[in-house]
């Protein structure tokens, strides 16, 4: 499953690059131009199957919603749902607000080994950014409050569960998942 996600990401991401080379469009206006072929993935998976959530999710500019959940979620396998191209806009402009395509690839610290992890990633005018961090792994509020704002965009909780967080820890971090 994780195979078959990992060769879709990486068609649509080639994909995506290729058109952006072979079809340059500076007539475009910027805001036009920022959101056509965008694509936005967030995936969160944990070291131990059993504790946390393991889903994907891939957002297109027209506003598709692609999830596939893999363990722990309230709902298995892939769905599919639609979101407000406004919406789209407004994570764009939050990926934008933290200036995301200059943060590193890789935010991991030594002992972020029992946390969850979480990958995003962004297409966008030509250029594709991937992040990945640990829960623990020192990355910046911001990308960590990026991460919670395109699960509540897409609504994801209505697939994985809610998550009750274990006293004394961050949302998403150590939850127990209300199915």
């Amino acid at each position: 499953m994780k195979l078959k996600f990992l060769i879709i990401f990486g068609m649509i991401i080639a994909f995506g690059a290729s058109y952006f080379y072979l079809n340059p469009n500076p007539a475009q206006s910027t805001k036009n131009a920022q959101l056509k072929n965008t694509i936005i993935t967030l995936k969160r998976y944990g070291r131990y199957q059993h504790l946390f959530p393991e889903y994907k999710l891939i957002i297109f500019e027209n506003g598709n919603v692609i999830y596939d959940g893999d363990s722990n979620v309230q709902i298995s396998g892939i769905q599919t749902s639609q979101i407000s191209q406004e919406k789209v806009k407004e994570l764009i402009d939050e990926f934008n607000k933290i200036n995301y395509l200059s943060l590193k690839d890789s935010y991991f610290e030594p002992m972020a080994q029992d946390g969850t992890f979480v990958i995003t990633s962004l297409a966008i005018n030509g250029k594709v950014k991937r992040i990945s961090s640990a829960s623990h792994g020192g990355a910046p509020d911001d990308l960590n409050k990026l991460e919670v704002k395109i699960d509540e965009i897409v609504n994801s909780k209505k697939w994985v569960g809610e998550c009750i967080p274990y006293a004394g820890t961050r949302s998403q971090d150590m939850c127990k998942w209300k199915k």
